[in-house]
């Protein structure tokens, strides 16, 4: 799934500057588990190719994360690839944690915001969208990628300058990267409205 074709422009901001996201996944026996993970969006045109000029290049957009390989969610992963992530615009934490840096931003900018510059954008928020909170529930297939091949070594790269601080997370050992091919996308705002973008996924 592309979202830039699908889905409104706030909604991919959404998607692309929060700082963190809630991952549920569930074991082959139906147990529920969900963790906040530091992640990355991956669109399209940023995705792993081995062979840039092969005719069979990756078209969808994509959540990437890492996790502890004897952690609950690989081993849920491992039995049962459906995953469901949830991004919401919490303005208190956008603006009272360290902001997430652009993938593509390589300036030498210091990584902590002052306390007065947090107050300041906390306050600027609160007047401007404190009123505009949405949340967006993806649904997708998670894939592990193999920890010793090129694709893993490029998308740890693009975490690690995105989240400088969770290098423990995404560079420790026995992590791996798991990367979810997104399926479709509810939105609910404060007032319940709801809206369905992408493909419907059939019950199991």
């Amino acid at each position: 799934m592309k979202l830039n074709e699908q889905i409104p422009k706030d909604l991919l901001r959404l998607i692309k500057s929060s700082k963190y996201v809630h991952v549920a996944t569930c074991s082959s026996n139906c147990v529920p588990s969900v963790s906040l993970m530091h992640y990355i969006f991956i669109s399209s045109t940023e995705t792993f190719h081995k062979h840039e000029h092969s005719i069979d290049i990756d078209r969808n957009d994509y959540i990437i994360f890492t996790v502890f390989e004897k952690s609950v969610t690989f081993s849920n992963v491992m039995s049962n690839p459906n995953v469901a992530l949830l991004f919401h615009d919490w303005i208190t934490a956008k603006n009272l944690t360290l902001r997430k840096k652009s993938v593509h931003d390589n300036d030498d900018c210091s990584l902590v915001e002052s306390e007065s510059t947090k107050l300041n954008n906390f306050l600027r928020d609160l007047n401007q969208s404190e009123l505009n909170q949405v949340s967006a529930t993806v649904n997708g297939i998670a894939d592990i990628v193999d920890p010793d091949c090129e694709e893993s070594t490029y998308y740890r790269r693009l975490l690690l300058t995105a989240n400088p601080d969770a290098d423990i997370f995404i560079l420790g050992e026995e992590t791996a990267i798991i990367k979810v091919k997104i399926q479709k996308i509810k939105v609910s705002d404060m007032e319940n409205n709801t809206s369905i973008y992408g493909q419907t996924i059939p019950p199991v």
